[in-house]
């Protein structure tokens, strides 16, 4: 093995490695870490994840996915139109995988006993907690979106990120969950990247050639027909 060969499967496996050990610091030192975040709050803080639970978590990025279709359509934006259709497909991959795994691991959460009530979806309290499913769709979306539109990185992460801060905030999830949720996210987003990038969805479209008007036809055809004209009495 070579090692440009060695060198790739670094590349390639060391961001998982390094995602598991802080995964495993994570749960070994979950209620600690929770207690810190949760216990950090602030009236504005409430107001915020009040308002970040409005989003209503996986709803919000098919949503934008579904707008940026409508976009695409509307205007003729292929670009558009292919970035709904891709956060769309991510939004249910992802959230299919972490519902499959919350129903496997079905690890409970935190104890809720204040005043900030917590904000447990039927699927939380279907399946479990482990892992986040608000966190693993909010992630993929954003890094989905922001591969079609790069314009869109900055405000879809800061969503995904405060969505995430909200889950802790409001003793939803465990960081731990979160954190699995980010990572199971980023690698759904990856591979849908991967594999829309091959059937060249990222690459620009090349716009159609117009058909002239008709106006715009005969103006054209009598300026060749003159220049043809004023060629053949040159030449003459």
């Amino acid at each position: 093995m070579t090692s440009a060969e060695l060198s790739g499967i670094a590349k390639r496996w060391l961001p998982h490695i390094i995602a598991s050990i802080v995964l495993g610091v994570l749960l070994v030192w979950d209620r600690e870490t929770y207690a810190a975040i949760e216990g950090f709050r602030s009236p504005f803080l409430t107001w915020l994840t009040d308002w970040v639970s409005d989003l209503r978590g996986a709803a919000f990025p098919a949503v934008v996915g579904l707008v940026l279709i409508g976009i695409g359509l509307i205007g003729r934006k292929s670009r558009f139109r292919r970035a709904g259709a891709a956060v769309t497909l991510t939004v249910l991959l992802s959230g299919t995988i972490t519902m499959v795994m919350k129903e496997i691991i079905a690890r409970p959460g935190p104890e809720v006993d204040d005043a900030v009530k917590s904000s447990v979806s039927w699927l939380d309290a279907r399946f479990g907690r482990f892992p986040s499913g608000h966190a693993a769709v909010t992630f993929a979306a954003a890094s989905v979106l922001a591969a079609f539109v790069p314009a869109a990185a900055v405000p879809g992460f800061t969503v995904a990120v405060l969505v995430c801060h909200e889950r802790i905030y409001r003793g939803t999830h465990f960081p731990s969950d979160i954190f699995a949720g980010i990572w199971i996210g980023v690698v759904v987003a990856r591979f849908m990247i991967a594999q829309l990038a091959r059937r060249g969805w990222l690459d620009d479209p090349v716009p159609e050639r117009p058909y002239p008007r008709p106006l715009e036809a005969a103006a054209y055809a009598w300026a060749e027909d003159k220049r043809k004209g004023g060629d053949g009495e040159d030449d003459a």
